[in-house]
């Protein structure tokens, strides 16, 4: 019973493996990372500190976007539709 389920567990590694191959690179297009204070703060130039070097690591555009008010509410909010 154990060359069985040694079997059944390399098939489905290989299947695992088969689909991880198969899906698309990710960040498929540029990334927004949302500030919730004003620009010009510390928390400001940490994001885009961060920002550059993802840049530089992914290939990728980012964007940072300050959303500031409300008590940082409106910037840590979620958008509309998206989960």
């Amino acid at each position: 019973m154990r060359p069985f389920r040694a079997a059944i567990a390399a098939v489905a590694l290989l299947a695992a493996c088969v689909a991880a191959a198969a899906q698309a690179p990710y960040p498929t297009g540029p990334v927004k990372i949302i500030v919730p204070f004003a620009a010009g703060g510390a928390s400001d130039l940490v994001a885009r500190t961060v920002a550059e070097r993802l840049q530089a690591l992914w290939g990728q555009g980012v964007v940072i976007e300050n959303i500031g008010g409300g008590g940082s509410n409106i910037g840590v909010a979620g958008g509309e539709g998206h989960d």
